[in-house]
């Protein structure tokens, strides 16, 4: 399938997967929890990313030769530049965190995907956005995407609220919980939200599955208005999810 193609709602396109040589244009802090890192390359020049939520795949080299692959999502793209931004939560012992903190301007790095894209229109009078730290770059993207005209609710699980600073307008509510049982009594008390809109979920395992049963409970969104990804999982590595 195409990417013209593709003209329905929640409709998940698949795109040609080419791995990129890439390289360190520029780093940056944003607050204290993450590091933007701008990517560059002529093997940049076809990139996509059609949708706030598009996963690519890190490839790193560990020293003892292994190959070892973590999802990010496309912060930003330029064309006119070929320019690739990701942003990395710092956390300890992290493969791809730990390379952040330590890359320096030039450093290289493979870039595959995104592998497919799944549709999301701007039509929805309203989105609730929920997760953790590893979803905010979602979260951002999709504000900056569609928030001139989509009101948006953002939920957020011990997140670094500061991240979203730049984004806080009339349209965008940000809530912080400390515990996954708060946040779901705060969504169980806007029950009238929870139709004719677009919800989407994404973080750790054991928090999206507590969220989603709360949302099938109560909601009443089609299929293709509610999305529920895990970015990770407690105990495991490199778990990446999508449910139903």
């Amino acid at each position: 399938m195409q990417l013209e193609d593709v003209v329905s709602n929640g409709e998940r396109v698949f795109i040609d997967v080419l791995f990129r040589d890439v390289f360190v244009e520029d780093i940056q802090h944003i607050g204290e929890q993450f590091i933007r890192i701008v990517f560059s390359g002529e093997s940049l020049s076809n990139f996509v990313s059609p949708n706030f939520d598009d996963h690519v795949k890190l490839v790193f080299d560990e020293i003892n030769g292994e190959t070892i692959m973590r999802n990010y999502t496309p912060r930003y793209f330029s064309h006119i530049n070929n320019r690739l931004t990701i942003d990395f939560e710092k956390h300890s012992g992290g493969v791809a965190s730990n390379w952040a903190c330590n890359t320096k301007l030039g450093d290289s790095l493979i870039v595959a995907g995104p592998r497919s894209s799944i549709t999301t229109d701007n039509s929805y009078a309203h989105q609730i956005l929920i997760g953790d730290n590893t979803a905010l770059p979602a979260i951002a993207r999709r504000i900056e995407e569609s928030a001139s005209i989509v009101k948006t609710h953002v939920y957020l699980l011990n997140g670094s609220t500061e991240y979203l600073n730049n984004h806080l307008t009339a349209k965008v509510d940000v809530f912080n919980f400390d515990s996954v049982h708060k946040l779901v009594i705060a969504l169980q008390a806007q029950q009238t939200m929870m139709r004719d809109g677009l919800v989407w979920v994404a973080g750790e395992g054991s928090m999206i599955k507590i969220v989603r049963k709360c949302i099938k409970q109560i909601a009443q969104f089609n299929k293709y208005d509610q999305r529920f990804s895990v970015y990770w999982q407690k105990g495991e590595v490199a778990a990446h999810q999508e449910l139903s």
